[in-house]
């Protein structure tokens, strides 16, 4: 876009307004005008003539240059050139802008002639001219909602025309950008208002019963570009701020009042004048006070108006270790290091550049907070906490600031500005905010919640104090939990007025929005995704259309022989069902699983929920990345809330019953937003499915803890169970039989999620019930036994214990065989996965027997193509396999296998999905074993690029991050990169231990490779004593092999190059003589193992050393062990 069009544009849209202008004032001078806004149309009409004119005078002479074709060219690739790109967006958005105001104008001028339509009446009488008025009246008055709309549309676009002239400006004067902050800062709050103005115009709108759905949908398309329009703006505005990063706990709130004097000291303090000499350390504050008494606010406040003097604003949430690390880690990930809070302290205590980071919530005194503060003597730290012993750690000034109420003064503004009083305040409207105020103990959080009540009039002003003083009684009769005090009671008596509200409104959002508030406290109260619901309702037809598909797949498969003796069963499982009444999800899921309500109506009125609580301050939203959070006090009230109307035997019974009901219906609702294999397996459900882990965390927590609450009420005869209907008399009889199939597909779906965060564990603990009930209640044939089986089996293989996976598999492999056949897709998954787990057992050659036959049936009988995800995963898991034969031959069979793998993968997956990340690493080690140079320089670039993806998405101590470390270990290792070898295995291992234990598969694996790097260092005797251990250890392994996994020969073959570096060749002769023997034991065949061979010549060159009795009589060159985790040199 060129300086010439925007001009020309102007122009007509400031003659247009000029003709607008003067048909109003005839409406403000004609007979009977009908009030005054007109007036303030004509105020807001010549507003935007005025900018027109602006426009015309700024860009005149750039409009004169491009049409004589003067204007200088610009370099491509030069820093102009970068400024001119940012430029010439801005110009586009301005045109776009004058263009959709020009939409509203024309509108405008419509209006006005259907106004202005010739008088009634020619007369001059009087009689006439009140007739014209009141038709002119009645006119007026049926256009009154477009009049409406217009004004408030031309007031935006007026502003976002000041906007995009004010980013011009500043990127004009980039170059002076230290003195212009505060007016950068103010251009930021600018621009943040009007995209709030531009969010509730375009709602209102979509909203509106106008009937002129032409002018709607044109009115829509230029709002909405113009929050286009608003964001690049913004963007201009940034690049034109030296800062780069910016996260904050929270949005800061358009009604933030008072603490200017705090805000001024601390600034001072952090951001000392240049005059000063600033000695260089580690300035550490702390905002310490009662929970609600704005300290987050006040921080984020902090960092908002300072923005432009920190290079970075980063913040943690320290309610828990667990989410220190968490946050911590998303911090890491934004400087493109691997997730963990080392990496980001690491990083932080590192930066030249001026940074803040906000600690917020560090109230468990468990926590060690010091721990996380990044060392060195870089960086401002800023701590919210309810702990008084955390004030040790300020630094600056008096170190910290205790924050209770805040001043009278502020705390009345602050109510007025809540809850909309309109300017000027009288002194009785001041009296009464006082009074509420001093009522509230000055708190801000209850304050605004009180503006919010007396907004949203549930009562005025006057009432307000009177009703509070009748809940907050009921509210003291009534204990919350043990950790409430007086403070939090007089906080959680302003949301129990807003909880009335919304039960007193009655209408479909508030309904939905209470529902909504009881599973959100339900939920962690950090990051609450919409998502989580638009999946939820998404998720349910893509299942029932897999679901669809197995059973006509069964109905193909089983005999009519069985299907008739399962009928009894599956009558059964169906009266059972019906035992349990409609399902426990929030209402808005349960409306649209019942197709009373279409599915995005459904997201639409999750997105009003929202909206009404939002209105209500109850939660937040988190303008940066459109999830919402809650105030840690809110979330504990919402949980926890009272029923005060009921006995106090009887009130705690019916609150455990329904926090009973909303952590099952939180558990559903997440369960519902997560998609089993096959289906949630691309890279973009793989983050989705990671980022729930806090969630699930949370409700399992609750989940657990009132199960175990129930439990202990039905014990004591207090609590009966349920009776739905009378069918109820199944479920009794044969509960083993009669499962609920949600809640089984919950704990397997959670268990899926721990599994992908590596918590493995915690993944068996879920499943293992789960399929012992299939078993019992569908049989072991049947296809979600199946799945669960072979899930469990992959969990057990993770964790180590590969004769538990082997014996799973082999009985769902035997089932299979039986039921389905030996070519159908459960039995060939079966044998796939028993084929791993003889990999990790060292059985070699059964696994190959069972990976070539999938391959087989694969290709040849189901006749899948090449590029198949099922084939590939064949494909890949037999190349693991086949090299371990060690033959020169199975090295390049086995890299031909990978790299198929890996190329076709990434063309089915994705490059960064999982599976092709395992094949890319597959494909490395193998490289490594082959040793040519150019697949060595691959494999280091393939490594390192699955290194990162997996420290990004995973984190450092994830279990195939650990992997991947290791396998870059060894690339590095093969290209004689020791030093970097041992560093990086040195990291991994303590985390590995500390995680799967000393003697897990995947430690000693770890240990066993550090040992042959340190050896090629030098170190001999400490990489024996190392060897020595795993050797030792790896006798113990739960493989079935005894003292001859191949793993452990392994170990034993690098201990006697190590003993006969030292000098020790007896004890070299030792362990190759147990080698061989390992070897001859393990092989089927008659031909010996290939590295038996390699060994047995090592042997003979060391036996005659030892007859001779001098080691030097033979060279010790001619005694060459084979390598067997990485090649050194040209051996």
């Amino acid at each position: 876009m060129d300086p010439l069009s925007i001009t020309l544009a102007a122009v007509t849209l400031g003659k247009t307004c000029l003709v607008i202008t003067d048909g109003l004032r005839w409406l403000v001078t004609a007979p009977g005008s009908v009030d005054s806004d007109i007036q303030d149309l004509i105020q807001e009409v010549n507003g935007i003539a005025e900018l027109c004119d602006t426009v015309q005078q700024t860009f005149r002479p750039d409009a004169d240059a491009a049409a004589s074709g003067t204007s200088s060219p610009v370099s491509p690739g030069s820093e102009a050139s970068q400024t001119s790109t940012v430029t010439e967006k801005l110009w586009g958005k301005l045109h776009n802008t004058l263009e959709g105001c020009s939409i509203t104008v024309s509108r405008l001028n419509d209006i006005i002639l259907k106004i202005q339509r010739h008088p009634i009446s020619s007369s001059s009488s009087s009689l006439g001219s009140k007739l014209d008025a009141v038709n002119k009246a009645f006119r007026k008055r049926m256009q009154e909602s477009d009049l409406r709309n217009c004004r408030a549309q031309l007031a935006t676009y007026q502003h976002a025309l000041q906007v995009v002239l004010l980013a011009m400006v500043y990127r004009g004067i980039g170059k002076s950008r230290d003195q212009s902050y505060k007016s950068l800062r103010d251009l930021s709050s600018d621009i943040e208002k009007l995209d709030q103005s531009l969010q509730t115009q375009i709602s209102s709108i979509r909203q509106s019963g106008n009937h002129d759905a032409h002018y709607d949908a044109a009115a829509l398309r230029a709002l909405e570009d113009l929050r286009d329009v608003v964001a690049t703006a913004a963007e201009a505005t940034k690049t034109a701020s030296n800062n780069d990063y910016f996260d904050i706990p929270q949005s800061v709130s358009t009604i933030f009042t008072g603490r200017e004097e705090f805000l001024e000291e601390l600034r001072l303090l952090f951001i000392p004048p240049s005059t000063k000499t600033r000695k260089e350390f580690q300035r550490r504050f702390v905002i310490h006070g009662l929970g609600g008494s704005g300290k987050t606010q006040f921080c984020s406040k902090f960092a908002q108006d300072n923005r432009d003097s920190f290079w970075g604003v980063f913040w943690i949430d320290a309610s828990t270790e667990e989410r220190i690390k968490q946050t911590l880690g998303a911090i890491a990930g934004l400087a493109g290091r691997e997730k963990n809070e080392s990496a980001a302290l690491h990083w932080l205590s590192n930066l030249d550049h001026r940074w803040l980071l906000i600690i917020d919530n560090a109230d468990d005194e468990s926590v060690q907070l010091e721990r996380y503060f990044p060392k060195g003597n870089r960086g401002n730290i800023l701590v919210t906490t309810r702990n008084q012993a955390l004030t040790v750690h300020g630094n600056i000034g008096p170190g910290f600031y205790h924050f209770l109420g805040l001043p009278l003064s502020e705390a009345t503004s602050l109510l007025l500005r809540a809850s909309k009083q309109p300017k000027p305040w009288d002194a009785m409207c001041e009296s009464w905010a006082s009074r509420i105020a001093d009522a509230l103990g000055y708190l801000a959080l209850a304050i605004v919640h009180a503006g919010a009540a007396i907004r949203d009039n549930l009562c005025s002003l006057r009432d307000y104090l009177p009703y509070y003083q009748r809940r907050l009684q009921r509210l003291l009769s009534v204990k919350i939990d043990n950790n409430t005090v007086s403070t939090d009671a007089a906080v959680f008596t302003t949301w129990e007025i807003c909880f009335e509200r919304l039960e007193g409104k009655g209408t479909e959002a508030a309904l939905d929005a209470l529902e909504l508030l009881k599973v959100l406290a339900f939920l962690h109260f950090e990051n609450i995704s919409p998502h989580i619901f638009d999946r939820a309702l998404d998720n349910p037809v893509k299942e029932a259309a897999n679901e669809v598909e197995n059973l006509l797949e069964a109905r193909d498969t089983t005999p009519w022989s069985r299907t008739i003796r399962n009928l009894p069963l599956k009558l059964l499982i169906y009266l059972s069902a019906q035992s349990r009444g409609p399902p426990i999800l929030p209402g808005v899921l349960r409306d649209a699983a019942a197709g009373l309500v279409e599915v995005d109506d459904a997201k639409d009125r999750v997105r009003h929920a929202f909206a009404e609580l939002s209105r209500l301050s109850l939660v937040i939203r988190n303008e940066h990345n459109n999830t919402y959070s809650m105030h840690p006090l809110v979330h504990v009230w919402a949980r926890e809330r009272p029923r005060e109307r009921l006995a106090d035997g009887h009130r705690r019974q019916v609150r455990l019953i329904d926090k009973a009901l909303f952590a099952e219906m939180t558990g559903r609702l997440i369960s519902a937003s997560i998609l089993l294999p096959p289906l949630g397996v691309s890279e973009k459900d793989e983050e989705y499915h990671i980022s729930l882990l806090p969630h699930i965390e949370h409700v399992q927590q609750h989940l657990t803890a009132t199960t175990a609450g129930m439990e202990t009420k039905r014990r004591k005869s207090s609590i009966s169970a349920p009776t739905h209907s009378f069918y109820s008399w199944i479920t009794s009889l044969a509960p083993s039989l009669a499962p609920d199939p949600v809640l089984l597909r919950m704990h397997a779906k959670f268990a899926f999620v721990y599994f992908k965060c590596g918590h493995f564990s915690r993944a068996e603990s879920l499943l293992e019930p789960v399929v012992k009930t299939l078993t019992q209640s569908l049989g072991p044939q049947d296809p979600k036994t199946i799945n669960a089986s072979l899930f469990l089996s992959t969990v057990y293989w993770r964790l180590g214990r590969p004769v538990d996976a082997a014996s799973l598999q082999e009985s769902v492999l035997n089932s299979c065989k039986s039921h389905l056949g030996p070519s159908h897709p459960s039995t060939l998954r079966a044998m796939a996965e028993l084929g791993k787990t003889r990999w990790q057992q060292g059985q070699y050659s059964a696994a190959r027997d069972l990976q070539v036959a999938v391959l087989h049936d694969l290709t040849e009988t189901r006749k899948l193509g090449m590029r198949h995800p099922e084939v590939l995963d064949a494909m890949d898991n037999l190349g693991l396999t086949v090299h371990k034969f060690w033959e020169e031959h199975d090295f390049e069979e086995a890299f031909r296998l990978h790299s198929h793998a890996a190329e076709g993968m990434a063309e089915v997956h994705g490059t960064h999905h999982e599976r092709t990340l395992f094949a890319k690493e597959n494909m490395c080690r193998v490289a490594v074993l082959l040793g040519e140079k150019k697949r060595l320089a691959l494999a280091e670039e393939m490594m390192a690029e699955v290194l990162s993806v997996r420290r990004k998405r995973l984190g450092k101590e994830h279990p195939l991050t650990l992997l991947a470390m290791v396998n870059m270990a060894i690339v590095w290792s093969a290209l004689g990169e020791f030093e970097e070898a041992e560093r990086l295995i040195s990291v991994g291992l303590p985390v590995a231990i500390q995680d799967f234990g000393e003697e897990h598969i995947g430690t000693l694996f770890g240990k066993q490779t550090l040992a042959c790097v340190v050896a090629q260092r030098g170190r001999h005797a400490e990489a024996e004593a190392l060897l020595r251990k795993v050797a030792d250890a790896q006798k113990r392994m739960a493989s079935q092999r005894g003292d001859y996994h191949p793993d452990r020969l392994a170990s034993l073959i690098e201990l006697a190059r190590c003993c006969f570096t030292q000098g020790k060749v007896a004890e070299a002769l030792e362990n190759v003589d147990e080698a061989i023997t390992g070897f001859v034991h393990i092989t089927r065949s008659a031909k010996p193992h290939p590295l038996t061979v390699r060994l047995m010549e090592a042997r003979k060159q060391m036996a005659k050393m030892m007859e001779a009795d001098d080691e030097g009589s033979v060279g010790r060159h001619h005694v060459k062990f084979p390598w067997t985790v990485f090649r050194v040199g040209d051996d």
